[in-house]
């Protein structure tokens, strides 16, 4: 059995006086405003990949857990109570949507190999990649946002 003990009398470093009220952590959505990769959903494209040992069920909603549990995964969105409560458009690849552009999930040439996918694309005149992000990405006109990615050119077979 594992035992926690808990000093509250022994004092290990000096905090702020002033330091009171919650504790504000700005990952998930960029609580200061700005541009991180946690405003992206499904970022790493994984999403969409059951975990190691899930079994994906006939219905394709559901999956069975490693320890039996039924669940809910509708392609990697999650519950789709959620998906229909927040009108989320069906997508291949969750949270990513084109214009004039194909996207598929590459499972196998990624950038590394602790990645386990990557996203193909194929983008015609005026194509586009949109990301949904959590709720919308809150950006404001005439502000620049940069953005980094890994990028391979398609070898001709």
């Amino acid at each position: 059995m594992s035992k926690l003990k808990i000093k509250t009398k022994e004092r290990r470093f000096e905090t702020a006086r002033d330091l009171y009220g919650i504790f504000f952590e700005d990952i998930n959505r960029a609580g200061d405003g700005g541009l991180y990769p946690e405003m992206l959903r499904n970022r790493s494209f994984e999403d969409s990949v059951l975990p190691e040992g899930y079994i994906q069920q006939e219905d394709g909603i559901h999956v069975k857990t490693v320890s039996g549990w039924l669940d809910e995964f509708c392609n990697g969105e999650g519950l789709c109570r959620w998906v229909k409560g927040n009108n989320i458009s069906e997508t291949e690849i969750p949270a990513w949507y084109t214009h004039n552009a194909k996207m598929e999930l590459e499972l196998t040439d990624t950038l590394n190999e602790h990645r386990d996918a990557a996203l193909r694309m194929q983008f015609e005149k005026d194509g586009s990649l949109t990301n949904t992000g959590y709720c919308g990405i809150s950006v404001k006109a005439g502000e620049s946002y940069s953005l980094y990615l890994f990028a391979k050119k398609q070898r001709k077979k």
